[in-house]
C-alpha cells in the first residue's frame, strides 16, 4: 500500500473513531484515548494528524459539510435565489438526520464555546 494511502486511511479511521463516540456520548465526553483505542493507533499516531482534540471536531465539521460546500458555485454560477435555496435544503438535510444531530449539537457548543470541550 502506498504511503499516501496509508495516511488517509489512519487519518479516516481516526475520524470515524472519533464521529461514533461523538454521536453516542458527545464531544466533550470523548478522550484523545478513546478515539485512539476504538481506531486501533497510538496516542502519538493522532497527533501526527490532529494538534489537539479540536481540530478533530473541525476536520469532521469540514468532512459533515463536503458535499454541501461543493455546492457554492450554484449560488454564484447560476439564480442566487434558487442557489441559495438548494443549499440552505441541503444543509437542513445534514443537520436534521438523526445520526448527525448529535454531532452537530456537538460542534456548535465547540464553535460556541471552544474552551468548554
Amino acid at each position: 500500500m502506498k504511503r499516501e494511502e496509508q495516511v488517509r486511511l489512519t487519518k479516516q479511521k481516526l475520524l470515524t473513531a472519533a464521529d461514533q463516540l461523538i454521536v453516542k456520548e458527545g464531544y466533550a465526553a470523548v478522550s484523545v484515548e478513546r478515539i485512539t483505542k476504538l481506531a486501533g493507533v497510538s496516542k502519538g499516531t493522532f497527533y501526527t494528524y490532529f494538534k489537539k482534540k479540536g481540530d478533530l471536531m473541525i476536520a469532521l465539521s469540514q468532512h459533515r459539510f463536503a458535499a454541501i460546500n461543493d455546492q457554492i458555485s450554484l449560488l454564484v454560477n447560476g439564480d442566487p435565489v434558487e442557489g441559495i435555496r438548494h443549499y440552505l435544503m441541503s444543509y437542513l438535510k445534514v443537520v436534521t438526520d438523526q445520526s448527525t444531530l448529535a454531532m452537530v449539537r456537538s460542534w456548535l457548543r465547540f464553535i460556541l464555546d471552544p474552551s468548554n470541550g
